[in-house]
């Protein structure tokens, strides 16, 4: 098309084909210590803060109801920069003064971005590293950094400012210093670049913001013993300084920018408002620990004012603000590292796309030895494994129980519950390369009564994996098993199958059974079954169904038996 003919037809396809033509911007606001009971437009409880202007953001963007964050703020934040988990960066826990920081080993987000040419910069809150050498933003990819490095600033009104590794005292309340830094690098860019404004807010200490930047009557009141009306004013402080930065955007850089607001971690406890439940907050894997407040808005966001009820966990951000700028996340980081993160730029485009994942992830761990472990979430049950000093389970039912007062393992599981608990112990143990044999199902049995099948451990790469078919009556001539991919499907047929039409009564095929594998032969009602799984470490997180059969002449008309079978997880 001739030069003058392109301009032509841009001018009468009017701005959004000029938009179309722009690279677009990604600002991305993370809040300290802010869980969905302290952002208003999430009606979590009766008297939140005001934030007028993130329920504005809102009623223009997508609201997601089901957004999960680690239970501490620098997990979250190494999930953000690198798109994976903690047990894989190994930032499990808050970086200490003297603490390791984010491996430089790590490919982070803003390595990314700015290898195809986005530039980057991170203003505020740091918190993955101890200081100005390799834990240093900069370090790390950030093209430009101004902020506090550490957990928190002692003093929000006089504190210790780092600007590209330059530190000088700041006596600019922090609040406001982030979103002021904010507008001067936003300024100095043409269009194509990613901001993030980690605020200190509401992190500790609580104190009294400007009083031009909230409402809260403070007179008389001390925040060490009545907290919540000083956290309330910080949170509004907070969303007050947001409308400043949005409102002083000009019209067509606002109109190209993707805005992102997330909370890091839930609300402290000593801050907590009911139905919240005050020991299950911050620091702790329950919803008062990790569900937090995610709301999107701008150009990729198609039918605003909406809500998502998708699982949105921390991770997911990373290959989100890539999908943002036109990047494959997966192809931006090298094939040997394993990349957690999953996109939800697809639920922001069409209110119909289908939920990205199907369970949500979040840990903690080198933090407490009662409360170290993992949670896995779906769409209504959460399983949450302490794994150090008291390992247990427990089990939740979120739709009945939403602040989970009732672990389901104080009682007996029903079949519905148990089935859910095998779910997301599996998803648990695929996700994090462990390795499980989880019994499943049932068995049906004969003279000896119901066999047994089980492993001492799941398989691993590179070792054997032998579970064994034990409680067969000495009249067991032969035992086999069967291996499949599937509990519930064989081929198009629905599993289990009831085997009571070939003479197996009160029997069942439950594993899709892509082999059969022939055990030795029974010896004092024992057999067991060994199976050598490759040292090739693609194969850990891979599942597979193993039922175990035993020949019993007299036990039926078929005269065979089984045990429950194993769903197993490869592990490294």
């Amino acid at each position: 098309m001739h030069h003058r003919s392109l301009g032509l037809a841009l001018a009468l396809l009017g701005p959004a084909a000029a938009l179309a033509q722009t690279p677009t911007n990604t600002l991305v606001l993370i809040a300290d210590d802010v869980g969905i009971d302290s952002i208003n437009t999430y009606r979590a409880v009766a008297n939140p803060p005001p934030t007028p202007n993130l329920d504005a953001l809102a009623t223009s963007g997508v609201l997601f109801r089901n957004a999960l964050a680690n239970p501490l703020c620098s997990p979250t934040r190494a999930a953000i920069h690198t798109g994976r988990y903690g047990f894989r960066t190994g930032i499990g826990t808050v970086v200490p003064p003297a603490g390791v920081g984010l491996p430089l080993s790590e490919r982070t987000l803003p390595e990314v971005l700015v290898a195809n040419g986005i530039r980057c910069a991170l203003l505020g809150k740091w918190h993955l590293g101890t200081g100005l050498g390799a834990d240093s933003p900069n370090q790390h990819g950030w093209q430009h950094y101004s902020g506090s490095l550490g957990a928190a600033v002692n003093d929000y009104y006089s504190w210790a400012k780092t600007t590209n590794g330059v530190t000088a005292m700041s006596t600019t309340y922090a609040t406001t210093d982030a979103v002021n830094s904010a507008l001067t690098w936003i300024g100095a860019q043409p269009a194509g670049w990613v901001c993030v404004v980690a605020f200190q807010s509401a992190h500790t200490p609580l104190h009294a913001p400007p009083a031009g930047l909230h409402t809260q009557n403070l007179a008389g009141l001390n925040p060490g013993t009545t907290p919540l009306p000083f956290y309330k004013a910080m949170v509004q402080a907070m969303d007050t300084e947001i409308g400043r930065l949005l409102a002083s955007l000009d019209v067509a850089t606002r109109a190209r920018t993707n805005v992102i607001f997330m909370g890091d971690n839930g609300t402290p406890g000593n801050v907590t408002q009911a139905p919240f439940v005050r020991t299950q907050a911050k620091g702790t894997l329950y919803e008062g620990g990790t569900h937090v407040p995610l709301l999107v808005a701008g150009p990729a966001v198609v039918s605003p004012g909406r809500e998502v009820s998708a699982l949105i966990d921390p991770s997911d951000l990373f290959a989100t603000i890539c999908a943002l700028h036109g990047l494959d996340a997966r192809a931006q980081v090298p094939a040997n590292v394993a990349l957690d993160s999953i996109s939800f730029a697809p639920l922001l485009a069409n209110a119909s796309a289908a939920p990205p994942r199907a369970f949500a992830h979040v840990e903690l761990f080198d933090f407490s030895p009662t409360t170290t472990g993992h949670a896995v979430r779906g769409p209504r049950w959460k399983l949450i494994r302490f794994t150090d000093a008291g390992a247990r389970d427990e089990l939740y039912d979120l739709a009945a129980d939403p602040q989970e007062r009732v672990n389901l393992f104080d009682g007996s599981l029903t079949a519905e519950q148990q089935t859910a608990y095998e779910e997301l112990r599996l998803a648990a143990a695929r996700l994090r390369g462990e390795p499980l044999a989880l019994s499943y199902g049932s068995g049906c049995g004969g003279a000896a009564g119901t066999p047994t099948f089980t492993a001492s451990s799941g398989p691993r790469v590179g070792a054997t994996f032998a579970p064994r078919l034990a409680g067969l009556a000495p009249a067991a001539s032969a035992a086999f098993a069967l291996l499949g991919a599937s509990r519930t499907q064989l081929g198009a047929v629905p599993l289990p199958i009831d085997l009571a039409v070939v003479g197996m009564p009160s029997c069942a095929l439950q594993t899709s059974a892509e082999l059969t594998l022939a055990m030795p032969t029974p010896s004092l009602g024992a057999s067991s079954l060994t199976l050598g799984v490759p040292p090739d470490a693609s194969l850990v997180g891979v599942q597979l169904f193993v039922q175990a059969f035993a020949l019993e002449a007299a036990a039926n008309v078929a005269g065979v038996i089984h045990a429950a079978p194993l769903a197993a997880v490869v592990g490294a």
